[in-house]
């Protein structure tokens, strides 16, 4: 299947193009860039010009998505999570009832961030927190953050999490929190995106 290339420049940068950009605008910004380099790539071994249709495996997608918040009428939330997990690193089986059970949930909580990319009404990624609050005021646990693979390299985990630092901030939260897996390309992107990992905590659990 092909795709007409469609831009947004309004996606790039959360700031003025003069001020100093933190590591989320930077890492939109890098991830933007690598995405043109290949473009034009593709352009100079003979692909058709910008506008025109371009084959999907050529390259990642360039898509012309916003960021909104995430209502019970967006398709396709079960499925980004179910196939996002479905691959490395975690290459888990998620069922659409879990998997939307678990949107719900975040959805129910009160004060809770549950944002979507939407692309022509389709959800390609969703980023779901839950506000927590602690002895240095409240913050964001970041439950979920997934991007469908086929829609992954267009920047939208990166315009995902910035929305979440807004509107954590807009809600009067001081941090956002999250787990995930501590080496590897999941890793270096949140450490590109200014996130740290505490040397002091651990995550326990127990099973039947």
């Amino acid at each position: 299947m092909a795709r007409v290339l469609r831009f947004k420049p309004d996606l790039l940068l959360a700031g003025e193009p003069n001020s100093r950009l933190d590591p989320i605008a930077q890492q939109r910004t890098s991830e933007v860039l690598f995405e043109l380099e290949r473009f034009l790539t593709c352009l100079n071994r003979g692909f058709p010009q910008a506008g025109q249709m371009l084959p999907d495996a050529t390259w990642g997608e360039f898509m012309t998505y916003h960021i909104d918040r995430l209502v019970s009428e967006h398709q396709g939330r079960g499925r980004c999570i179910g196939k996002s997990y479905a691959r490395p690193p975690w290459n888990e089986t998620w069922s659409h009832e879990a998997a939307i059970e678990n949107v719900i949930y975040v959805r129910e909580t009160p004060r809770s961030i549950a944002l979507a990319a939407i692309d022509g009404g389709k959800v390609l990624g969703i980023a779901l927190g839950i506000r927590q609050r602690r002895h240095a005021g409240p913050f964001i646990y970041l439950n979920e953050l997934s991007v469908l693979p086929e829609a992954q390299g267009a920047g939208i985990r990166t315009a995902l999490l910035s929305a979440v630092f807004e509107t954590a901030s807009a809600e009067g939260c001081n941090s956002v929190w999250l787990i995930s897996k501590r080496d590897g390309e999941l890793s270096e992107f949140y450490r590109r995106c200014g996130f740290a990992v505490g040397d002091s905590l651990a995550l326990y659990s127990k099973s039947n």
